[in-house]
């Protein structure tokens, strides 16, 4: 196994094993979730199951590619301090779906309507039915034929009616 350090067939081993994991184990654990979020009454479940699928996937294959240069001399420290350098631009950047993203997930956790509920968003003034919960706004009907997108981050932060 010596014979691969340090050179390109070790970097395309390391690669194509973290390709392997990245999508063939958490495929198979997304196939898993998936099946215990159907069981589930909460429409949510299976939204973020993908979600987190995609995200792992992604984070196994940068270990993998950060790894495998590794083997060819590459500073890898210097890279994750790039990458960590641009994500904290990105993060300043995009603070408003950090917090729709973090909305999300406090309600999913709380669940306070669900899809057919009349509900009543005192403070925006859209009253109707729930017709779509995602990651990032609520569909309402608003009973006069049309259709309201409110963001999940004001959502959250109003006082709501469920009469």
């Amino acid at each position: 196994m010596e014979f691969l350090i340090g050179s390109k067939i070790g970097f395309l081993v390391i690669v194509v094993i973290g390709y392997v994991a990245a999508f063939f184990l958490v495929g198979h654990f997304k196939r898993k979730m998936l099946a215990k979020a159907d069981q589930t009454a909460s429409p949510l479940d299976d939204k973020i199951v993908p979600w987190a699928a995609r995200l792992t996937r992604l984070f196994l294959l940068y270990i993998a590619i950060t790894v495998g240069l590794s083997q060819f001399g590459v500073n890898v420290a210097i890279m994750g301090s790039v990458i960590g350098f641009f994500g904290l631009a990105f993060g300043m950047g995009s603070k408003d779906i950090v917090s729709d993203v973090w909305a999300s997930f406090k309600t999913m956790i709380t669940r306070p309507y669900k899809i057919g509920d009349v509900v009543d968003f005192k403070k925006s003034g859209v009253k109707g039915q729930v017709l779509d919960i995602t990651f990032f706004y609520i569909l309402v009907s608003n009973g006069e034929g049309g259709t309201v997108f409110l963001s999940l981050r004001n959502a959250v932060s109003e006082n709501i009616e469920i009469p």
